[in-house]
């Protein structure tokens, strides 16, 4: 784990709803990235590569601390099994490209 690194731990309402909460990483995310609370608010998009070779480009809900895009995470979930007690491991190639995989 670099120090643009975090491990993320998952609950079973994480997987349930397919999100994780980025707020612990908060003061790593460009602040353009960061949308309001809806798509119409939408911030500037990030580079998502998950584990599973799937990339998809998405904000981050603003005031849930989330990836927008939920049905990437549960994509991601469902091929990796999740569970909770797991965690994510999030590596920051740049600020606006991230991988995502199971740590």
């Amino acid at each position: 784990m670099t120090a643009a690194s975090i491990r993320i731990p998952l609950t079973d309402a994480n997987v349930r709803y397919a999100h994780f909460y980025l707020r612990s990483w908060r003061h790593r995310i460009p602040s353009p990235a960061i949308g309001g609370s809806n798509r119409k608010q939408a911030g500037e998009a990030i580079r998502i590569t998950f584990q599973h070779g799937q990339s998809v480009d998405t904000d981050i809900d603003g005031s849930k601390m989330i990836l927008r895009n939920r049905a990437a995470v549960r994509q991601f979930f469902d091929a990796s099994g999740a569970k909770g007690g797991d965690t994510v491991l999030i590596d920051m190639a740049d600020p606006f490209h991230w991988h995502v995989s199971m740590g």
